[in-house]
């Protein structure tokens, strides 16, 4: 039965959640681009880099605005302290962005690179996608904010967003190894795209962030 009110929750995600429509939509976008523009593998490692910046981003806000919070315990006192949830926030910014000076590093010197050149200004259009998309799944799920929540769970929230993202961009490289072939590439961009439109249901309709009854 649990199961079961877990998908009418998901399912009614899918029908209610207008932000999912422009999450599909810098998706396509991304995979127009990149089919028309012929996209080496570098496009697309800095698409999701910079999607992972925009993810941290909104997620350190988040954390930040949550009110209704515990850590460890879900029958502790609503008087958590409130230093308590900044420095968890300011925690996750560090660890996070940790990851992501690493794959930065890793881009600018060209270790993940496939020898082929940028397209920046489809990059740059599809970034701009996601933010559009992040910004409007923030302001329109304001309801998380005030959610019961355990802030160490909260924490993790975002790594179990873009851990399939970088697992298809590795299968993604598999394709490139073999030489630029579009419908292989377009194939790679559509599971990443389910992989995203989950890992965003997830978060707002199940899992960590589902609300928590208080015992007596």
């Amino acid at each position: 039965m649990k199961s079961f009110l877990n998908s009418k929750k998901i399912y009614h995600a899918l029908l209610t959640d207008r932000s999912i429509y422009s999450l599909l939509l810098a998706n396509g976008v991304t995979m127009f681009f990149a089919f028309y523009e012929s996209w080496s593998l570098d496009s697309l490692l800095w698409v999701f880099w910079f999607q992972n910046i925009i993810i941290g981003f909104f997620h350190f806000v988040r954390m930040l605005k949550v009110e209704n919070f515990y850590i460890d315990d879900p029958n502790a006192e609503l008087g958590t302290p409130r230093a308590s949830k900044i420095a968890i926030a300011i925690f996750f910014l560090l660890h996070f962005g940790i990851f992501q000076v690493v794959y930065l590093a890793f881009l600018l010197s060209g270790s993940l690179h496939n020898h082929g050149p940028v397209a920046w200004r489809g990059v740059l259009i599809a970034v701009a996608c996601f933010f559009v998309n992040h910004a409007l799944s923030f302001f329109q799920n304001t309801a998380l904010f005030t959610r019961r929540q355990d802030l160490m769970k909260l924490m993790m929230v975002p790594y179990g967003r873009i851990i399939p993202m970088h697992f298809f961009a590795i299968m993604g490289g598999f394709f490139f190894a073999f030489g630029s072939a579009r419908l292989p590439l377009l194939f790679f961009l559509f599971l990443k795209t389910i992989a995203d439109v989950m890992s965003h249901v997830a978060q707002t309709a199940a899992g960590d962030i589902k609300p928590k009854q208080k015992t007596a």
